[in-house]
């Protein structure tokens, strides 16, 4: 048997009854960058998505502390302000730090090679 859904009219929402409606992430109303921080944190405890942030640099601040994922798109303007916060995995920059190591090591080559056969036959 299927979930129950909550139902508005003829619109279906993707959420379940059993979820809170606070749990939704909606706009934050914390205005400094601490206080959205520690929403962050304690949305994060409960297992919800924290909010999304209000000013550019509540968005940094917790971007940068891996709080949430929250970012503009590639080609808004205040994207600028997120490059090389965190390390993206497809990077050119971390790619060439990541094959000058296994150039230098070559027991991490051996062992990042196993970890990788391992990932792609499970």
């Amino acid at each position: 048997m299927l979930p129950q859904r909550m139902t508005r009219g003829n619109i279906v929402s993707p959420y379940l009854l059993r979820r809170p409606p606070e749990a939704i992430p909606r706009q934050t109303q914390e205005t400094t960058v601490d206080g959205y921080l520690q929403e962050c944190r304690d949305r994060l405890e409960r297992g919800w998505t924290p909010h999304y942030w209000r000013t550019i640099d509540q968005g940094i601040a917790a971007y940068a502390r891996h709080l949430c994922d929250h970012k503009p798109h590639e080609h808004e303007p205040d994207a600028v302000h997120f490059r090389g916060l965190r390390p993206e995995p497809l990077d050119e920059e971390f790619q060439d730090r990541l094959l000058a190591t296994a150039a230098a090591d070559p027991q991490f080559c051996r062992a990042f090679s196993r970890l990788v056969k391992r990932g792609c036959q499970s």
